[in-house]
């Protein structure tokens, strides 16, 4: 295949240095690397000022047959991307909190009941509470009011029909009867304080629609508990049917023994209210079905979940809105923020989580997450725990999935401070796609229970595979020990595109089956172990990498014993403090080499003086040093300078493939190989077609 790449090249100054390279492993291998001049692919660079956006376009498909593929690429994150911390924005609540929502005027929208502007109002009943006694106003057929003191009981079989719920009453309570021949209705209040003693205040009992909406500023609260054989009262707003919140007003409600919101069907908050939910024992909303967020400003503190929903088929849904959780239990049983028996769907709006008990997850679902928008902020503070019933140790996580998570947009931002703690776990496949801001940071050591149990810190997690499809993506690990990882996969990575910073104590990343780079940036630091660590093959075949591994006998790159590393393509700086050897197989030749490099401007040149890669190599100890660089073909000669320049393309972590690179003191040539490295690895190749640009490899 014959290759031509269109790049920004400046030639080399021509003095000669003295050779300061000590050559590991040079040795040419016939054939490796060849092409032919049946097809042809075309790389086109196109780079804007800033380094903030980048185009690749490909003429001709990976096997070189005729198409096109484009792929363009935008860094969210600039300067220091491991620079960051992870804390609550107060600005958040109005940035998502005041976003006004549409209803839906399409009768067949799935979504159209329950919207409070689709209510038809026929009639209004206002009733105002004192202390001992409540009136009504508004006679309404088929409506029947029984009050009691303060307590107020309706029975209505009529349509139409919103209750507005006014003054103020140390205590009593508003419930709806639960009739032959129920119909949805609204309820208004105005301006209520409203206490009650043993129950709920508001109690809902037909399986009906509730409108509930929020004028002035209304304040409900409720002690004890309630137990009967006919009806449950689960918190102190109750409901066995849906209830729709909305409206303009301030909603304060706490519970001492109950939760504050409860709904046997589901439960959203729509845009416009600001609701302050207290529950000194329980959930701050508890739902059987859903909970579904679409606006609104909505803070919770809470001694159970801050969100709960209970069947497997409910979600946690958030479009809008903004939410604030604080969850801390003061019993054995942790309190998470988000906990659902079902999936998460977070597609917009702001979501913060702050929980502090051993083991807590931030958002925790028994199904599957899938993030497409908005911001969420996790931070989980608590330790790890034992767990005696399953026998095994557990940490907190910000972004915890028994199933799958993908996350396709929005911003993640997840902090964990405790011993063993984790940003995001997957017990599934972990997905990142395009559009995507994902910050994770973890400050805690290994949680140990006994010598064979124990929890280590990892910022990125899954059991099944890891896949990178686009989006930023950076893991920061500042405690020490074994298994303090920044990105671990207990199955395969693949890295297809997108822009990655993972560094940690321990391997920077690691994966338990094949690792396969195809495109995309990344850089990866790994100050005590391997920089970028396969427990199978290694396999790179485009991209743009720089991997910084620890000490001798740590590696920049690594595959297990028995497995290879295999070069196809891409541009790759490894500097550690040895380097592994790479295959025979590779159709990329490379050359290694030992030289003090640490916080030096490196460039590389080809023969004709063009410069093919930079690199500002990090703070390090090391000498062992590997680099390839697309288009790199054994038997050539290559030159390493120092005190190289760049400008133009895209600098990620301190490599830049893309941009016009020059000047910098001859270090010496080198001459490439396939196979370079200290001896160790074997299996049989990973095949790939030769890999591209930073775009990708094989699409």
């Amino acid at each position: 295949m014959k290759i031509q790449a269109l790049h920004n090249r400046q030639t080399v100054p021509g003095s000669t240095a003295a050779l300061q390279i000590l050559l590991v492993a040079a040795f040419a291998v016939a054939g490796i690397g060849c092409a032919t001049d049946d097809d042809t692919l075309d790389l086109l660079d196109t780079t804007s000022s800033g380094g903030n956006s980048y185009t690749t376009t490909y003429t001709g498909d990976w096997n070189g047959n005729a198409g096109n593929f484009t792929s363009s690429f935008s860094p969210t994150l600039t300067g220091d991307v491991l620079s960051f911390s992870v804390a609550f924005d107060d600005s958040d609540a109005s940035t998502y909190g005041s976003v006004t929502e549409t209803a839906p005027t399409d009768k067949s929208d799935t979504d159209y009941e329950d919207y409070a502007e689709n209510f038809t109002e026929r009639y209004r009943i206002t009733i105002t509470y004192a202390d001992g006694s409540a009136t009504a106003t508004g006679d309404v057929g088929e409506v029947s009011i029984d009050i009691n003191g303060a307590d107020v009981a309706v029975t209505s079989e009529t349509k139409g029909v919103t209750y507005v719920l006014t003054g103020s009453c140390s205590d009593g309570s508003f419930k709806m009867v639960d009739g032959e021949d129920n119909k949805k209705f609204g309820l208004i209040l105005q301006d209520l304080t409203l206490a009650k003693a043993g129950g709920a205040a508001i109690n809902i009992q037909p399986s009906k629609r509730c409108y509930l909406q929020v004028e002035g500023t209304n304040t409900l609260s409720n002690t004890g508990t309630f137990t009967s054989d006919e009806e449950q009262q689960k918190g102190c707003i109750f409901s066995e049917g849906k209830l729709l919140i909305s409206g303009s007003g301030t909603l304060n409600v706490s519970s001492a023994e109950m939760h504050a919101v409860a709904s046997d069907d589901y439960v959203w908050i729509h845009s416009g209210p600001t609701l302050h939910l207290t529950s000194q024992a329980k959930d701050g909303i508890h739902a059987n079905d859903s909970v579904v967020v679409t606006g609104g400003k909505t803070y919770i503190t809470s001694y159970g979940d801050g969100i709960q929903v209970d069947e497997a088929t409910g979600n946690y849904v958030q479009k809008g809105g903004f939410v604030r959780i604080t969850a801390s239990s003061s019993t054995a049983d942790r309190s998470h923020g988000v906990k659902t028996a079902g999936s998460a769907l977070l597609y917009g709006g702001a979501l913060q989580v702050s929980v502090s008990d051993a083991a807590a997850k931030g958002v925790n679902a028994d199904g599957d997450i899938t993030v497409t928008g908005g911001k969420q902020t996790l931070l989980t503070s608590g330790s790890g725990t034992y767990d005696s019933d399953d026998r095994d140790t557990k940490a907190c996580a910000g972004l915890a999935a028994e199933g799958n998570i993908t996350i396709s947009g929005g911003s993640l931002l997840c902090k964990s401070s405790g011993s063993g703690g984790k940003g995001i776990k997957a017990d599934g496949t972990l997905t990142f796609n395009d559009g995507c801001t994902v910050r994770v940071l973890t400050q805690g050591k290994r949680y140990s229970y006994s010598s064979s149990l124990h929890s280590s810190p990892k910022g990125i997690k899954s059991t099944g595979k890891m896949i990178f499809n686009g989006g930023t993506v950076v893991a920061r690990l500042t405690g020490s020990g074994d298994g303090t990882e920044a990105i671990e996969s207990k199955d395969a990575i693949t890295v297809n595109d997108g822009y990655i910073a993972a560094s940690s104590y321990d391997d920077a990343i690691n994966s338990k089956g094949d690792l396969t780079v195809n495109g995309g940036y990344l850089y990866a630091q790994g100050t005590n172990n391997d920089a970028i660590d396969a427990n199978r093959n290694l396999v790179i075949n485009g991209g743009v990498i720089l991997a910084s591994g620890g000490a001798q006998p740590e590696n920049a790159l690594d595959a297990a014993e028995g497995y290879s590393i295999y070069i196809n393509g891409g541009w790759v700086f490894g500097i550690g403090g040895s380097t592994a050897e790479t295959a025979s197989g590779s159709q990329q030749a490379s050359i290694a080499y030992s030289v003090s490099a640490s916080g030096l401007q490196l460039g590389l040149f080809d023969s004709a003086g063009s410069g093919m890669l930079y690199v500002s190599v990090p703070s390090t100890a090391c000498t062992a040093c590997y680099t390839t660089a697309y288009g790199m073909t054994a038997g050539n000669s290559y030159t390493l300078t120092s005190g190289a320049t760049v400008s133009g393309g895209i600098t990620w972590c301190g490599i830049n493939a893309t941009g016009t690179i020059s000047g910098g003191s001859s270090l010496g040539t080198a001459t490439a190989a396939a196979c370079v490295g200290e001896g160790m690895g074997g299996g049989q190749p990973g095949g790939g077609q030769m890999g591209g640009g930073p775009g990708g490899g094989r699409h």
